[in-house]
């Protein structure tokens, strides 16, 4: 039997994991009874883990990822939007550690002078990275023009009736 200190240690550092993960049922682009938990405490050197799990309990975990800290934060962006896109400024201050207002004048200014390249650039880097991340779930991620990203299923599945993620047909 564990003595009182174990016991509150074991109790706290419990509750305080739990609070780190956040879960997301994502229906219209996950298998019915699948969730997404992303865990926002980082494991050694600074990575993340996302995992897919099954409701029924043979199947338990069907994928898991680890990614960095900015991943972590442009896909944790993307999936508190969901079902709605994700504002660029939203992306922008959740990766630079920047203001929503300045993230938004950042935004602003790269429409009007037509330079949205330059000022994504590390955005899209992370994106990009991400995109490959949220692959391993069948999940994508769509440009919303002058608005936005949002998640979306991976080009060649499709979700029936929110059941399973089924492989389109190819033509071949």
């Amino acid at each position: 039997m564990l003595d009182y200190n174990a016991q509150v240690t074991r109790f706290w550092s419990n509750h305080m994991a739990v609070e780190y993960l956040r879960s997301f049922t994502l229906s219209q682009l996950l298998p019915k009874g699948h969730s997404l938990i992303l865990n926002r405490m980082p494991y050694r050197f600074g990575t993340y883990v996302l995992t897919e799990l099954a409701a029924e309990a043979k199947s338990g975990i069907t994928a898991q990822e680890v990614m960095s800290e900015l991943e972590m934060l442009t896909i944790l962006e993307l999936l508190q939007h969901y079902p709605n896109y994700c504002p660029y400024e939203t992306l922008l201050a959740a990766i630079s550690g920047k203001t929503s207002d300045e993230a938004h004048a950042i935004v602003n200014r790269a429409i009007e002078t037509r330079t949205m390249n330059g000022a994504f650039r590390q955005l899209r880097n992370i994106l990009l990275k991400s995109r490959g991340i949220l692959r391993t779930f069948k999940l994508d991620v769509a440009n919303v023009h002058r608005l936005g990203y949002q998640l979306v299923v991976l080009k060649g599945y499709t979700t029936s009736h929110g059941d399973e993620r089924f492989p389109r047909a190819t033509g071949e």
